[in-house]
C-alpha cells in the first residue's frame, strides 16, 4: 500500500490558488482593453476620410451613409482646392467676380486695406478701372473710395498723373457723393499733368452739382478753384472768388485765415481792385488784439503775452492797411497803426511816422514812441532826432544825456556841438554853452554861424578878447554882432 503525502508534500505539489485567479484576471482584462482600443466603424470612416483614404472609408458605410459620406467628401476636397495662393492681380478679379469677398470688402476695413495693397501692386490700372466701373453699384461707397484712391495712387506711382486724373475726374461724374478729398486729388493730378484747365473745369462743373445736392463742399477745394483761376491767368474771376470765401470765413467763430486774406490781398492789388478790400482787410485787422489794445499797452507788452498771439498777421497787414490809409487821405488812421508797428519793430514804421507827426501836430505821441524804441539798430540817427526833440519840448536833463550819447560814438560832429551849445545857452548856462560852441569851431573852423554864436555868448560873458580873438573881426563889427 502506497502511503499517502504529508500535508506538507500535498500543500507543496498543488498550484497555487491566488495565482490562478491573478492570471485570470489579467487575461480577462487584456481581452476587454483589446475590446476598447478597437475603433467602430464610424471612427474608421472618419479616420479614412481624414487620411485622404476615401475608398476605404466608402467600403465601411452602408448605402446611405457611402451617399453621404460621398458628398461631405467632395465638398472638403472642394474646399481644398480654394486654399490657393492668389497673385495681386487674381485678387482684383476674383473679388470683383465673387459676391461673397465684394460683401466683406464693402463691410471690412482690413479687408479693403489688402485689397487696395493690391491694387498697387498691380500694373493694370486700367483694367482694374473698368472692373471697378462695372461693379460700382455693388460697393459701399467706403469701399468705393478705398478703390478708387488705390488706382488714382497706383497711376500715379506709375507716373501716370493723367491716367489718375481720367481716373478721379471719370468716376467722380457719376459718383458726387465721394469723399472730397479725392476730388482734391484729381485736382493734383491734372495739374501734375500740365493740364490746370481739366482740372478748373471739372472742379466747377463738381462744386456746382455739390451745392445743388446739399452737400458739405471742404474749404480747401474752394482755396484749390482760386489757385487755379490765378494760374489760368484770371485774376478777376480769383478775386470775385475770394470775395465769396472770405465772407464765408467771416462767419464762422475762427474768422478769416491768413492764407485767404494774403491771397485776397495779393490777387486785389493784380487787378486793381484794393478799393472793395480795404473795408474787409480794416474790419479784419482793428479786430486784432493788437489793434485794439492803447498804445502804451501794446509798448509795454512782454514776450508769451496773449496780446502779441497774432503779433505776425498785425505787423504784415497792419503796415498793409497803415498804407491804404495813407493813400485814401486817413493820415491819422495810418499813424495810429504806424506807432504801434514801430513799437513791435517793424521797419520803415518809424520812418512813416516821422514823416507825418508834424502835419499832424502829434509831437508828443512821436516823442514818447522816440523814447520807446531808440536805440534802434540800424537807425542810429534816431538817437540824436530824440535829443533834438526833447531839447524842443524844454526836457533839457533828459535831452543832454542823449546829446552826450550821440557825440560819444560821434566825438567829430561839429554840428551837434553847436545845437548842444544853443540849448545850454537857451537855459543860460553860458560858460557850458561856450565850451560846447568852442568844441564845435575847432571841429569847423570855416562855419561863420559857429564863429558868431561863439563870439556872442563870449560877449556876454565880457569876454571881449576871446570874442576877438575868435572872430578876428574889428571892433566895429563885434558891436554890430552884439
Amino acid at each position: 500500500m502506497t502511503p499517502l503525502p504529508s500535508p506538507i508534500a500535498r500543500a507543496a505539489a498543488a498550484p497555487p490558488i491566488i495565482g490562478r485567479g491573478i492570471t485570470s484576471a489579467l487575461i480577462g482584462s487584456s481581452v476587454l482593453l483589446g475590446l476598447l482600443l478597437i475603433p467602430d466603424r464610424d471612427e474608421l470612416q472618419e479616420r479614412f476620410a481624414r487620411d485622404g483614404n476615401h475608398h476605404r472609408a466608402l467600403q465601411l458605410a452602408s448605402d446611405q451613409e457611402a451617399q453621404a459620406l460621398a458628398e461631405k467628401l467632395r465638398l472638403a476636397q472642394e474646399a481644398a482646392e480654394t486654399v490657393v495662393v492668389e497673385t495681386p492681380g487674381q485678387i482684383v478679379a476674383n473679388t470683383f467676380a465673387n459676391p461673397a469677398r465684394l460683401a466683406t470688402l464693402n463691410a471690412d476695413p482690413v479687408a479693403r486695406k489688402n485689397f487696395v495693397l493690391a491694387l498697387l501692386a498691380t500694373q493694370d490700372v486700367e483694367h482694374d478701372f473698368e472692373l471697378l466701373k462695372t461693379h460700382s453699384a455693388a460697393l459701399s461707397p467706403e469701399a468705393r473710395d478705398a478703390i478708387l484712391r488705390g488706382l488714382g495712387d497706383s497711376a500715379l506711382s506709375q507716373s501716370h498723373p493723367e491716367l489718375a486724373a481720367r481716373v478721379y475726374s471719370e468716376f467722380l461724374k457719376a459718383h458726387p457723393d465721394t469723399d472730397p478729398s479725392l476730388v482734391t486729388e484729381m485736382v493734383k493730378s491734372w495739374r501734375y499733368s500740365g493740364q490746370p484747365a481739366q482740372a478748373l473745369a471739372f472742379l466747377e462743373n463738381w462744386l456746382t452739382a455739390r451745392k445743388k445736392a446739399g452737400g458739405a463742399i471742404p474749404e480747401e477745394l474752394y482755396l484749390t478753384q482760386i489757385t487755379l483761376l490765378r494760374e489760368m491767368n484770371r485774376p478777376g474771376q480769383a478775386f470775385d472768388a475770394l470775395l465769396l470765401q472770405l465772407a464765408r470765413e467771416k462767419a464762422r467763430p475762427a474768422g478769416i485765415s491768413v492764407e485767404t486774406m494774403k491771397l485776397s490781398v495779393q490777387t486785389a492789388g493784380f487787378v486793381d481792385r484794393t478799393s472793395e478790400l480795404r473795408p474787409i482787410l480794416a474790419e479784419w485787422v482793428n479786430r486784432m488784439p493788437l489793434a485794439q489794445a492803447p498804445w502804451d499797452k501794446v509798448r509795454d507788452a512782454k514776450a508769451g503775452s496773449a496780446l502779441l498771439e497774432n503779433k505776425g498777421a498785425f505787423l504784415t497787414y497792419g503796415h498793409m492797411l497803415a498804407q491804404w490809409h495813407e493813400w485814401g487821405d486817413e493820415a491819422d488812421a495810418a499813424y495810429d497803426l504806424y506807432l504801434k508797428l514801430a513799437v513791435l519793430g517793424e521797419p520803415g514804421a518809424i520812418e512813416r511816422c516821422e514823416a507825418l507827426y508834424p502835419g499832424l501836430f502829434r509831437e508828443e505821441e512821436y516823442l514818447n514812441l522816440l523814447l520807446a524804441v531808440v536805440p534802434v539798430a540800424g537807425a542810429e540817427t534816431y538817437t540824436l532826432q530824440l535829443a533834438q526833440n526833447l531839447a524842443g519840448a524844454a526836457r533839457y536833463d533828459e535831452a543832454e544825456k542823449w546829446f552826450h550819447t550821440w557825440l560819444t560814438a560821434h566825438p567829430d560832429d561839429g554840428h551837434t556841438f553847436a545845437e548842444l551849445g544853443g540849448m545850454r545857452e537857451e537855459q543860460a548856462e553860458l560858460e557850458a554853452a561856450l565850451a560846447a560852441y568852442q568844441r564845435a569851431l575847432e571841429l569847423l573852423p570855416q562855419d561863420l554861424d559857429i564863429r558868431k554864436k561863439t563870439a556872442t555868448v563870449c560877449i556876454d560873458l565880457e569876454k571881449h578878447e576871446a570874442a576877438l580873438e575868435g572872430l578876428n573881426f574889428p571892433v566895429l563889427v563885434i558891436h554890430q554882432i552884439k
